[in-house]
């Protein structure tokens, strides 16, 4: 994503308030009951507690996480609450996680100490190498890499990605023209569909929040997605595409 910044200034107070209502679980979305280590109530944005973070992607990933996929990756895994997430709903065997930030990894590891998911290989930066090493038995992608699309994802290059699916938030404020790019390499072998931010999302945060009289400041949404150019703050919108292979 663009920033890390979740929309809402909350204290850790509001936050544990969150964490304590729902039972320690996600409450809403495909990831729902997903259990959070109490030690991460105070990492998480309070949407991604809630379950309603990049709502726009929900149908998606509840589409896809149907098929039966060997094993699944995530490029850009942050702190874990995809990786988990997709761990949970899918059927896979292995989960493949590339997170560059290495301080980051014990966080991710700690979602499998609270729930029972598949197996989780944990490597750091992904690069060429590691897409041209990849097999067929990786059967979706979910890709957050900040420009890096660009250059790891090509059926030509990396011929098992003509067999798997993929959502992939585009970043083309980064590197301009990354949606024409990757339409174009995939669309002999998949069908493409763009998505945007959920601009309801918001009241969607209310109607969940407001019969818990948990008291949270939701004006800043969509502002939170931002990047800084020349030390100033310019604001962008979220656009995920959505690639899955042809059935011939």
């Amino acid at each position: 994503m663009s920033s890390r910044f979740s929309g809402a200034f909350i204290s850790q107070k509001q936050r544990r308030k969150l964490y304590d209502t729902f039972g320690g679980l996600v409450y809403y979305g495909p990831f729902s009951t997903l259990k959070i280590q109490k030690k991460m109530f105070g990492i998480l944005e309070y949407n991604e507690i809630l379950g309603t973070y990049e709502s726009c992607l929900h149908e998606a990933i509840l589409n896809l996480t149907t098929k039966n996929y060997k094993t699944i990756m995530i490029i850009g895994a942050y702190h874990g609450y995809y990786v988990a997430g997709l761990a949970l709903i899918s059927n896979c065997n292995e989960v493949i996680a590339f997170e560059k930030d290495v301080y980051l990894h014990e966080v991710i590891r700690s979602w499998w100490d609270v729930n029972d998911l598949p197996r989780l290989t944990l490597k750091a930066e992904a690069t060429i190498d590691e897409m041209t090493a990849s097999d067929n038995n990786t059967g979706f992608v979910f890709c957050d890499c900040e420009g890096d699309e660009i250059s790891l994802l090509d059926p030509q290059k990396f011929p098992w990605q003509a067999h798997a699916d993929f959502i992939i938030e585009l970043h083309d404020f980064y590197k301009p023209g990354i949606l024409k790019n990757l339409r174009s390499r995939f669309s002999k072998t998949h069908k493409c569909q763009v998505i945007f931010d959920n601009l309801n999302e918001r009241e969607l945060n209310k109607s969940i929040i407001e019969p818990f009289k948990i008291k949270l400041n939701f004006d800043e949404f969509p502002l939170h997605r931002w990047i800084r150019v020349n030390n100033v703050v310019t604001y962008t919108f979220g656009r995920f595409l959505i690639l899955e292979k042809n059935d011939s």
